[in-house]
């Protein structure tokens, strides 16, 4: 999931600086720190990327990270 996810940032033309996976048994929260072009509009494009490889639907993209 980690290889697709970077995949499709790098698709969407960011940057990946560092990636990172935690796992909390049979769930995991992947992080990633990314660079952005100034000219391209970076959450747009990042966000379509993502959700195609994720096969999601806008529906579900939430502005803040849903905490416990």
């Amino acid at each position: 999931m980690l290889a697709l996810l970077a995949g499709a940032l790098e698709g969407a033309g960011a940057g990946i600086v560092w990636a990172k996976v935690n796992t909390f048994g049979s769930t995991a929260a992947d992080v990633f720190c990314v660079t952005v072009p100034a000219e391209l509009d970076a959450r747009a494009a990042v966000e379509q990327h993502l959700l195609e490889v994720l096969g999601a639907s806008v529906d579900v993209v939430v502005d803040e990270p849903v905490g416990d």
